[in-house]
């Protein structure tokens, strides 16, 4: 997916080409999310804005690779919160991150990274007991407040 410059863009999948579309501080951000049980700020809109998160091109080509996924989504702003986290799930960790408009009004998604490590801990060890079967789950709060993975 090609997108301008400070233009972040969340996609079903594992992105394959971190260091080419994002700088090194949020790039080292992203990497340790794959790792952290506590919540990590990848980015938020004034980073976006400051031109802090994505790299100095114009345009810029994001690669996204997905496996055996029944649907496809992909999301991008230039002014939304990227938030991240990972559980383990089975003996591999799954990725949660999550994006979202900031904004006063809306509190209830603030902590949906960490309610979606507690879902994929709870269905892949609990109901109905199967391992998540991706790296990943994406979770983007769109503008029609709909939520797609």
């Amino acid at each position: 997916m090609e997108a301008p410059r400070d233009y972040v863009v969340w996609a079903t999948g594992t992105l394959q080409n971190p260091a080419e579309v994002l700088q090194p501080e949020t790039q080292r951000r992203l990497e340790a999310s794959y790792t952290s049980d506590q919540v990590v700020t990848l980015a938020d809109a004034a980073d976006v804005k400051a031109g802090k998160v994505t790299a100095r091109g114009e345009r810029l080509v994001w690669k996204w690779q997905a496996a055996q996924v029944p649907d496809f989504a992909v999301a991008l702003s230039n002014h939304y919160r990227w938030d991240a986290a990972s559980t383990v799930v089975d003996a591999a960790a799954a990725a949660a991150p999550a994006c979202r408009r900031p904004t006063r009004q809306r509190t209830d998604f603030k902590p949906m990274v960490a309610t979606a490590q507690k879902v994929l801990q709870f269905a892949s060890s609990t109901y109905p007991g199967v391992p998540y079967p991706y790296p990943k789950t994406t979770i983007v709060l769109g503008s029609a407040d709909e939520e797609y993975r």
